[in-house]
């Protein structure tokens, strides 16, 4: 909910609502870094799956939609 969002996951996700995936990456990484004590589990692991794939998407020889049955079941379809 709005009552527990951190600065850095606004800031990532306004980035990322704006297409600039770099910008949305520094942010999602500074949020890990300083609230993952504080964040659920599931949480977390949204914020694992994000990052993973936005360095996928830095990578111009990927499509990171061949890695969606893989993201699945590493991260679960409600993170995905």
């Amino acid at each position: 909910g709005w009552y527990t969002l951190r600065i850095g996951e606004l800031k990532a996700m306004l980035a990322l609502a704006g297409g600039d995936l770099e910008q949305a990456l520094v942010w999602t990484e500074w949020t890990m870094e300083f609230n993952s004590s504080v964040f659920s589990p599931e949480r977390a692991n949204y914020y694992r799956c994000l990052q993973t794939l936005l360095l996928l998407a830095q990578e111009e020889d990927r499509q990171p939609l061949q890695y969606l049955n893989a993201f699945v079941r590493m991260y679960g379809a409600d993170a995905v």
